[in-house]
């Protein structure tokens, strides 16, 4: 847990010492939930810094290993770990976090529930990093484990309650279980938490292989997916899993290339959770290029206001619903 907050006007930057690559591994296991590397909890303008001195266009000089993460939580029947907690309260929220550049590898662990966490978060940075391996494959679909676990484990990145101006651009991420890149509400306090907001989500190269792309959900509000790659999602899994799933108002998709030859290219649902019914309404989604999905366009449920606009849709079902 990091210990002090920098200012506006002057970080704390963490960074690897000259051109050596630092690779940090787990020292300890338990059935405890705060497995992680970085806790910020309420602390503000701090960065992680994953870029060479030495060679400052070079990355990747910090590499975050996940080798013993194993908090299993009995109750809700998944793995709870987190690598990174960027959080903080209510009445005091984390600012200005910033990581870039470095390697966040879940391989060996094996079970992640997730990455990168955010929750009452604001104004935060996840740039230029390679994050891989979140969960393993589950599903009946080889690869995959044979269990049911597709929908319970393994958003890589999510971002949660209260979140605000959170920018997520410029990411290489591969292999996660229930969605990639997610935005959503703690369902156990439905009715008090506050959606994320103006979350960009920009120029990421995402390859969930046995999970979902970009999720957003739970009421999700005026946030951006601009100019992403999304390939092969849900893989191992008979589980729908889009390459873009909106369960939000007032969002943009556009300039989005996605490739998912097992599942829809852009889902739209309206959702219930904790009681509370969630439409899906007035979203954007313009200028995307799907290829060779089942159900490029698809959506279910009741929506309002929905503008489709300059699609392309290549070998696949235009729009289904």
């Amino acid at each position: 847990m990091l210990g002090h907050s920098g200012a506006a006007d002057n970080r704390i930057t963490y960074k690897a010492y000259g051109d050596s690559i630092a690779v940090f591994l787990t020292t300890g296991e338990g059935a405890t939930a705060q497995n992680y590397y970085m806790d910020t909890y309420s602390h503000d303008y701090i960065t992680l810094d994953g870029y060479s001195r030495a060679s400052p266009s070079d990355s990747l000089y910090l590499k975050f290993v996940a080798d013993t993460f194993d908090a299993y939580d009995e109750v809700k029947g998944y793995w709870v770990s987190q690598m990174f907690m960027i959080d903080g309260t209510i009445e005091d929220k984390s600012i200005g976090i910033t990581i870039k550049g470095i390697e966040i590898d879940g391989e060996p662990a094996e079970y992640q529930r997730h990455m990168v966490w955010y929750k009452h978060a604001e104004q935060c940075t996840l740039q230029s990093n390679y994050i891989h391996h979140c969960h393993r494959p589950t599903g009946p679909i080889a690869p995959g484990d044979n269990t049911d676990l597709a929908q319970g484990t393994g958003d890589m990145i999510t971002v949660r309650d209260r979140c605000y101006k959170i920018l997520i651009d410029r990411n290489t991420c591969a292999y996660s279980n229930h969605a990639t890149i997610s935005t959503n509400r703690d369902v156990t306090d439905y009715a008090s938490a506050t959606w994320p907001q103006a979350i960009k989500i920009t120029n990421n190269y995402v390859a969930p292989y046995w999970g979902g792309g970009i999720y957003l959900t739970s009421t999700t509000q005026h946030c951006l997916v601009d100019n992403n790659v999304i390939v092969r999602s849900g893989e191992t899994t008979t589980k729908g899993k889009s390459g873009i799933y909106i369960a939000g108002s007032h969002n943009t998709v556009r300039r989005n290339a996605i490739y998912c030859p097992r599942n829809d290219g852009i889902g739209m649902k309206s959702s219930a959770f904790g009681g509370l019914y969630w439409a899906c309404d007035s979203n954007m989604v313009y200028n995307n290029t799907i290829f060779n999905s089942p159900d490029s366009l698809k959506h279910i449920g009741y929506q309002t206001a929905m503008w489709y606009v300059n699609n392309d849709v290549w070998s696949g079902c235009a729009v289904e619903g």
